[in-house]
């Protein structure tokens, strides 16, 4: 489900507020609206930090295959420039490699 679906079905829901239906679990429109407002917001936040995490990982792929930087995208890569492959089980090979994840700040394509 996209964000703008469920900008979609906030207005739907906005929209029945004081209309006399029953709902299938027995609610009235005004408790059936609220009971499916009140997780919108949160799955609204969960949809923009995923695309945050995917557009990272697309542009850490496009990093790793344009300029062959694949270790510097390790979790267990440090501060130092350093892999730190006692941690990660690396033998040189990226058998231990993990991804590092969406680093806060940083600009994404």
């Amino acid at each position: 489900m996209t964000k703008e679906q469920l900008e979609a079905i906030w207005e739907k829901c906005e929209a029945i507020h004081g209309i006399g239906i029953i709902a299938t679990n027995g609610l009235d429109a005004d408790s059936a609206r609220n009971l499916i407002l009140k997780d919108i917001p949160a799955l609204l936040a969960e949809i923009d930090r995923l695309q945050r995490e995917r557009d990272a990982a697309v542009a850490d792929i496009k990093l790793a295959t344009t300029e062959g930087e694949i270790c510097i995208l390790c979790k267990y890569y440090n501060a130092n420039n350093m892999c730190d492959g006692i941690k990660s089980g690396c033998d040189g090979s990226y058998s231990g490699w993990q991804w590092r994840g969406a680093q806060e700040g940083e600009a994404h394509e």
